[in-house]
């Protein structure tokens, strides 16, 4: 099971989503190098055990790992990067619609 979870601080975090398995085993990130880059040491304040941690960087889906400084590229009909842009898109609609309902909700209490 996926769910997202939006972070506290996105001006520390990058975009700020980050989106985990119930089981903590996988960790993506929503950005490229430098929000991977920014998370991970975020994270590293804490004293917690981490699942590995990657991110997906939209333009050329661009897969980074932690750790890493080349991205990884797989083919765009690798069924594992057509899982990953699933799971970005959906974080982004769900991202969208809290917003709009966030905001009308503002605009109908002034």
């Amino acid at each position: 099971m996926l769910f997202y979870q939006h972070m506290p601080h996105p001006e520390t975090l990058g975009m700020g989503y980050i989106f985990r398995t119930d089981s903590g085993k996988l960790l993506v990130i929503d950005g490229g190098k430098g929000q991977l880059s920014s998370v991970c040491y975020e994270l590293s304040k804490f004293d917690v055990a981490l699942p590995p941690i990657i991110s997906l960087a939209e333009k050329q889906e661009e897969i980074f790992l932690s750790g890493e400084s080349e991205p990884l590229l797989l083919p765009f009909e690798d069924p594992g990067l057509q899982l990953l842009q699933r799971l970005r898109d959906e974080a982004h609609r769900f991202a969208i619609t809290f917003h709009r309902d966030k905001r009308s909700k503002s605009q109908i209490a002034s």
